[in-house]
C-alpha cells in the first residue's frame, strides 16, 4: 500500500502513528478493521488493517493485516471507479480524471499487498484467489473504467483477463483426476473458484486456447457441487432436528438455489452473445473482421460451443427445476 494512502487512511480512522505497539493493539485494530469491512466501510477498514500491520509482532499477524489491506483496497478501488465514472458522465472531467487516478492507485496498492502476501507465504493460495478476484472484477466490468476504449485499453483488459485465469488455475492446481465426475462434488475444496475460472474463460473466449471446453469443464464441477450440497442439506432437513437448525439449513438451500439461478442466467447471457457473434460471422459483418486464416476453424468451434452451452444450460435448468420441486414438496410440512 502506498505511504500516502496508508497515512490518509490512518488519519481517517483516527489513529496516530506511534501509538502503543502491544499484541492487544494489533488484535484491537484487526477486530475494528474486520467490523468496518463487513459493513462495507472499506476506506476505514484499510486504515485499521494498516495500523494492525504496524502493531504486528509476528509473521502471522503481519500476513493477516496485509491480506486485509489487499482485500479492502480492492473493494474501495471499485467504489472510487464508480464515483469517477459518474463524474465523467456528468461532464466534470477534471474531478473525474482525478478520481480515476485515485482508483488506479488503490488497485495498485491492492495488487502489491497480495504479492507481498505471496512472498510471506509462497504455498498459501489465499492471495492467489485474491489476485484472481481483483483481475477478474476489473477485466469483466460492464463499465468503461478502469480502461480506455482504445487499443491500449483493450490490450490491458485482455492481459488482466489472462492474469485472472492464471491465478484461479494456480488455486486449483492441486486437483487431480477427472474433476467432472459427480463424486468430485463432496471432495471439492474450491467450488466457487471453478465457477469464477469458468466465467473468466468464457469472458476471454480465446478460440485458440480452447477456452470454451475448459470453461464448461469447470462449470460442470460447480454444478455437481451445488447438486450434492442441495441433496445433503435436504437430507438433513428430513431428519429430526431443532427448528433453528432447520431454518438455517433452509436458508442455505435458498442460497444454493440462487447460485444455480444466477449461474444459469450468466450461461444464457453468454450463449446469447455467442449466437449473436456467430450470426455476424456468418454474415461477414463482424467488427473487427475475423482473420481469414481463422474464420473457418473458429466458426466450427463456435458452432460446437453453442450446442455444448445449450446442453449445459439445460443441466442447470434441470437442477433448478429439481430444487423448486423439493421446495414445493416441503411446503405443506413447513406450513403446519
Amino acid at each position: 500500500m502506498c505511504r500516502f494512502a496508508v497515512a490518509a487512511a490512518l488519519l481517517a480512522a483516527g489513529i496516530a502513528p506511534g501509538c502503543a505497539t502491544t499484541d492487544e493493539r494489533h488484535a484491537e485494530q484487526m477486530m475494528l478493521a474486520q467490523n468496518y469491512y463487513s459493513n462495507g466501510k472499506f476506506y476505514e477498514a484499510i486504515g485499521r488493517f494498516a495500523a494492525a500491520a504496524e502493531f504486528a509482532s509476528s509473521s502471522r499477524e503481519m500476513y493477516q493485516a496485509t491480506l486485509g489491506v489487499a482485500n479492502a483496497s480492492a473493494e474501495y478501488g471499485l467504489i472510487v471507479y464508480e464515483v469517477a465514472e459518474r463524474l465523467l458522465r456528468d461532464k466534470k472531467r477534471q474531478a473525474g480524471l482525478k478520481k480515476w487516478q485515485e482508483a488506479d492507485k488503490w488497485h495498485e496498492d491492492s495488487a502489491k499487498a497480495f504479492y507481498k502476501c505471496l512472498q510471506m507465504r509462497p504455498g498459501d493460495l489465499i492471495a492467489n484467489k485474491g489476485l484472481g478476484d481483483l483481475f477478474y472484477r476489473r477485466s469483466t466490468s460492464f463499465t468503461v473504467l478502469p480502461y480506455l476504449e482504445n487499443e491500449e485499453g483493450i490490450a490491458l483488459r485482455k492481459r488482466e483477463r489472462d492474469e485472472a485465469v492464471k491465478q484461479y488455475q494456480l488455486v486449483l492446481s492441486h486437483e487431480r483426476g477427472d474433476i467432472t465426475k459427480p463424486d468430485h462434488g463432496p471432495e471439492c475444496k474450491s467450488p466457487h473458484i471453478h465457477r469464477y475460472l469458468a466465467l473468466a474463460l468464457l469472458t476471454r473466449s480465446d478460440w485458440d486456447k480452447q477456452d470454451g471446453p475448459e470453461a464448461r469443464r469447470h462449470m460442470i464441477v460447480y454444478l455437481n457441487f451445488l447438486k450434492w450440497a442441495l441433496q445433503t442439506i435436504n437430507d438433513g432437513i428430513q431428519a429430526p432436528i431443532d427448528d433453528n437448525v432447520k431454518l438455517d439449513k433452509e436458508k442455505r438451500m435458498e442460497q444454493l438455489r440462487r447460485q444455480i439461478g444466477e449461474t444459469r442466467s450468466l450461461l444464457n447471457t453468454q450463449l446469447k452473445g455467442l449466437e449473436d457473434a456467430y450470426s455476424a460471422w456468418k454474415a461477414g459483418t463482424e467488427k473487427p473482421p475475423l482473420p481469414k486464416e481463422k474464420r473457418e476453424v473458429w466458426m466450427l468451434a463456435a458452432h460446437r460451443e453453442i450446442v455444448a452451452l445449450q446442453e449445459l444450460a439445460k443441466e442447470f435448468e434441470a437442477a433448478a427445476a429439481a430444487s423448486r420441486k423439493k421446495r414445493e414438496d416441503q411446503q405443506p410440512e413447513n406450513n403446519n
